[in-house]
């Protein structure tokens, strides 16, 4: 009848849609594999490390029963790895090396993906007595640190970071754990001067920068935390991370005007355009109230640009 004939009509219609959908899918993830690879191989890696990083991962997750959500989503297939394979084959191959920092992501991913949580601290307690590579075994012992950090067993932590060998002791992994297991452990003069003498070091370490303001803030220095920090939301004024941090940074020093300010970029970094204004507006009236002209003008012209971009409005 016409009802059956309707109803017939719209789920054909419907399924359709989502296998038209489905194929623009994946044409977009074809289009990224392509880009991945280009960026691999610009980069002076292996492009052979695509097709192999896919075999691994479908591997490891073909009896699971719940992938990782982003393989739920784009799914690692043989007709995947396939095509990974032959656009590596029009490049020439290259020596694989591995980092201290590419082999520490690597356990973290095991511990993410792979290992349940009363396995992970046996898991790499045996590994570290099975390899013969150091700086392999520095990994999972920093692993291992890292481990005990998460769980706040803050003085097992420091106890593994100082079995790391000296050629990878001033890794900035590893002085970043090292400062907040002792800052935690109340030590945070001591874990201050680590990080201070890490950055001298690496003057252009974003992740030491970070780190130090962190606990600095946290041990009640944030005043002396806020210039470096702000220099560095000039140097990477999309990352909202930083602006968080700044923002944390800005509210312990009772600086509010750039709390509500950095807050503001935060959000809008995030999309959600109302919530930045409504900070920056926030911003201004203080300004307003010290009778800092300057500052007030920068923050209207900022409130300015975000109310005429072109960002969805947010709740």
């Amino acid at each position: 009848n016409n009802a059956d004939a309707g109803f017939a009509g719209l789920v054909g219609s419907q399924a359709a849609a989502a296998q038209s959908q489905l194929a623009y899918s994946r044409d977009w993830e074809r289009e990224a594999d392509r880009s991945g690879m280009k960026t691999l191989v610009g980069s002076g890696l292996d492009p052979f490390a695509m097709p192999s990083m896919f075999q691994q991962m479908l591997a490891a997750n073909r009896y699971n029963e719940r992938p990782p959500e982003f393989l739920l989503t784009h799914p690692v297939t043989d007709s995947r790895i396939s095509d990974a394979a032959n656009r590596a084959e029009a490049y020439p191959s290259q020596p694989r090396t591995r980092s201290f920092n590419f082999l520490i992501l690597q356990q973290r991913s095991r511990i993410f993906y792979r290992l349940p949580s009363s396995e992970q601290l046996p898991y790499f307690a045996n590994a570290v007595e099975k390899t013969k590579d150091q700086k392999e075994r520095d990994s999972y012992r920093y692993t291992q640190a890292w481990i005990h950090k998460q769980r706040r067993e803050y003085q097992q932590s420091v106890n593994f970071l100082n079995r790391i060998s000296d050629d990878n002791q001033d890794q900035p992994a590893v002085s970043i754990l090292m400062a907040e297991s002792l800052s935690q452990l109340g030590q945070g003069k001591k874990a201050i001067e680590l990080l201070e003498n890490a950055y001298l070091l690496r003057p252009d370490s974003y992740p030491i920068a970070i780190s130090l303001a962190n606990i600095k803030t946290e041990n009640g220095q944030a005043k002396q935390a806020i210039s470096d920090i702000e220099r560095w939301s000039e140097r990477r004024g999309t990352d909202p991370i930083i602006w968080k941090q700044v923002s944390d940074t800005a509210h312990k020093a009772d600086n509010l005007v750039l709390a509500y300010r950095a807050r503001a970029e935060y959000f809008f970094l995030f999309g959600q355009k109302n919530n930045a204004m409504r900070q920056l507006q926030k911003a201004i009236e203080l300004a307003e109230k010290k009778s800092n002209f300057q500052q007030e003008v920068g923050l209207r012209q900022r409130l300015i640009q975000m109310s005429e971009s072109q960002e969805s409005l947010s709740l």
